[in-house]
């Protein structure tokens, strides 16, 4: 391998030949349960703070960050089963598998990367999280050489499944202590022994910050003073005209309480707390690399197995939503021939991380993989890139929830034995107060059979959108339908998934996107790798957005130089003027046109306008025509609550209504003279 001072690689399809006739790398992939990236846990970082400073230093700042990296499943074991097999979820799943999360383990458990690495001389060890699904009587899964593992377990003194690992017998362990400081030891371990002789691939998998979101003892009071106190408020206690365009339960999620909020806030904070220990991990194992003199050998990847909500849509805190505060993850990869501080921009999801660890490591893809290597990104190639990337989930409800899938905040049962001696399901830990449960008061629905959907994220020069379609069923008793989905979402620039425009999308987008999900959807291996773009109409899409562009900065002067002003003067019969201050006409027709064109924060300041200064009845003189009004104002204020649901603009159109149908009546015919409507007079 180079050492300092050589030269860095080449940027050309050359990195191949180069990987080849250098020494083999080591790979340490370090996987985080449950880290946001929207939220602001992690990479790229969405504010100045982080609970992660250490991996920002070591990782981040020496490699390179991928701004568009997504789980393909947006739950722990069916993302965790796509990470270790390079395949997506269609092609893993099962219908019989309960416990398992629908996923057919007997596809996965001997066919990880591992299997590659062990073959090809590589120390192979697992520590941590495997998966949720573990393999019965403690069997280890083929490939790894040292097996630390557990399906997550719990936070205080939690137990293993052991072969080969320093300092331990094999069996059954019960670990005493930490769960992130426990893995983190033994993996350091592993990397002493093994480092000397011959090259490793390492998984690490710490429960953190998963639930129920403990920190180590010695962070649990632990607040840095530029870390916000309270979990983000975006896409917040949404009213339910926001929420009833969205699948599952999001329509029927009732506003968060004070108490729930409470408890949101003080998840938010222990989760950066329990962050804490997996920075002190990170830098162990990079130092631990670093010691050995192989940090120029060595790749590093981190990342999660999906996101995370709290508060969304009125969603108390968990995942499995197709929305991207749950599907975003952070990416980071340090290694030889990655540029320092470089940002990514291409799309990728989870499964390309399989065929990614075999190129790095020289060895050869395997044919029924479905993901793709991101080496070509990673070393800086002007690779043609996917634009788009499938996302599945099918409902899931465990043994122990059958009858009640949902979290509670109020009437809890107080824990008996609290923390630092056990887990407990509370985030007061001082005293083992504020706790949840899933049999009590104040609850908020997790999920329903409503819940089962396929998703397209797609970006591209002309678009960043993602569309869903649901199906309702039980993948546990029957395969899910997709044939005839019960519901559709579009969301276009819109990362929060705050507003669903498919009824008013265009019936030639809605069928490309149908087919390309389609496409996606029954893919497997080769057909993955290829597979393109349903055909586009580029030039339209390009107007479009140029249209967009033209309309967003049309408003953007309208409200710097006319916000306000009488526009109707010009073709009215007589002068008159809209409330003091004026409220242009032009702004109520226009309203459609901004919601339509998906420009909703210019929208927002639109309805906000109107909502605050539309009275009819302060018209100066009293007169207004007939025509213009009925089709620009009461038309345009119709149009745009029927679109958005906002029921101000509802209000303000029957105000209007209330005014005007009185001043035609007062003519015989209906209509006044010279086309002329006195509201005063009606």
């Amino acid at each position: 391998m180079p050492k300092e001072g050589a030269a860095p690689p080449p940027t050309s399809m050359r990195w191949l030949l180069w990987l080849h006739a250098a020494r083999a790398t080591n790979i340490i992939y370090i996987v985080v349960d449950d880290l946001d990236q929207m939220l602001g846990s992690s990479f790229p970082q969405t504010t100045g703070a982080t609970p992660l400073p250490k991996t920002k230093r070591l990782l981040v700042d020496k490699g390179a960050t991928f701004a568009n990296a997504f789980a393909h499943v947006p739950i722990c074991n069916p993302s965790r089963a796509c990470t270790l097999t390079g395949r997506y979820f269609h092609n893993l799943k099962t219908k019989n598998a309960r416990s398992a999360m629908h996923v057919d383990m007997a596809l996965v458990h001997d066919f990880s990367f591992a299997v590659d690495f062990h073959k090809a001389g590589y120390a192979t060890g697992l520590f941590g999280k495997y998966a949720n699904a573990m393999p019965k009587d403690g069997r280890v899964p083929n490939g790894w050489d040292a097996w630390f593992a557990n399906d997550g377990g719990t936070y205080m003194d939690p137990a293993f499944w052991v072969k080969n690992v320093p300092a331990l017998n094999d069996g059954r362990y019960a670990a005493r202590g930490y769960s992130t400081s426990i893995i983190g030891n033994a993996s350091q371990s592993f990397l002493e022994r093994e480092l000397p002789a011959r090259n490793v691939l390492l998984h690490v998998g710490p429960k953190a910050c998963h639930a129920p979101f403990l920190p180590a003892p010695w962070h649990v009071d632990v607040w840095d003073p530029t870390w916000p106190r309270n979990a983000p408020r975006r896409a917040w206690n949404r009213s339910f005209t926001q929420r009833s365009k969205h699948g599952s339960v999001v329509p029927r999620a009732q506003a968060l309480s004070p108490q729930a909020v409470r408890l949101v806030d003080g998840v938010w904070r222990n989760r950066w707390r329990a962050l804490r220990a997996v920075d002190d991990l990170v830098e162990a194992l990079v130092e631990t690399v670093d010691a050995h003199g192989q940090l120029d050998e060595t790749y590093f990847f981190f990342t999660s197995d999906h996101g995370f909500h709290l508060g969304q849509l009125n969603l108390l805190w968990d995942k499995r939503r197709a929305y991207d505060f749950d599907t975003r993850i952070p990416l980071v990869v340090r290694g030889p021939g990655v540029r320092a501080g470089r940002t990514i921009d291409a799309l990728v999801t989870n499964v390309d991380f399989y065929p990614t660890f075999l190129a790095l490591g020289g060895l050869p893809p395997r044919p029924s993989m479905d993901g793709v290597s991101l080496a070509p990104l990673l070393f800086g190639e002007g690779a043609t890139w996917r634009t788009s990337v499938p996302i599945e989930h099918f409902y899931w409800l465990a043994h122990e929830e059958r009858f009640r899938n949902e979290k509670c905040v109020q009437r809890c049962p107080a824990a008996v034995e609290g923390y630092p001696a056990r887990d407990v399901n509370c985030v007061t830990l001082i005293n083992n107060t504020d706790c949840w449960c899933g049999t009590g008061d104040d609850c908020y629905a997790t999920e329903d059979a409503r819940n089962n959907f396929l998703a397209l994220r797609r970006m591209d020069p002309t678009s960043n959108l993602l569309y869903v379609v649901y199906a309702t069923g039980d993948q546990a008793r029957a395969d899910v339908d997709f044939a005839f989905p019960h519901f559709r979402e579009l969301f276009v620039n819109d990362s929060w998934c705050v507003r669903n425009v498919r009824e008013a999308a265009d019936p030639h987008l809605l069928r490309e996107l149908d087919a390309e999900l389609r496409a996606w959807s029954s893919c497997a291996g080769a057909s993955c790798r290829s597979l393109e773009p349903a055909p586009r109409r580029p030039a339209h899409a390009a107007l479009k957005d140029q249209v967009v562009a033209l309309t967003r900065n049309a408003f953007a002067h309208y409200r710097r130089h006319a916000w306000g002003a009488d526009e109707l003067r010009p073709l009215s019969n007589t002068s008159h003027n809209w409330t003091r201050p004026a409220l242009g006409v032009t702004l109520i027709d226009a309203m459609s046109t901004l919601y339509v064109m998906g420009l909703h924060q210019e929208f927002e300041a639109a309805a906000d306008h109107v909502a605050r200064h539309f009275d009819p009845l302060s018209i100066t003189d009293g007169f207004v025509d007939v025509f213009e009004t009925t089709i620009r104002v009461l038309g345009g204020l119709a149009s745009a609550y029927a679109l958005s649901k906002d029921e101000r603009l509802l209000d303000a159109a029957e105000a209007f209504a209330d005014a005007l149908v009185p001043a035609l009546a007062a003519s015989p015919s209906g209509i006044p003279f010279r086309g002329l409507a006195s509201l005063r007079d009606g």
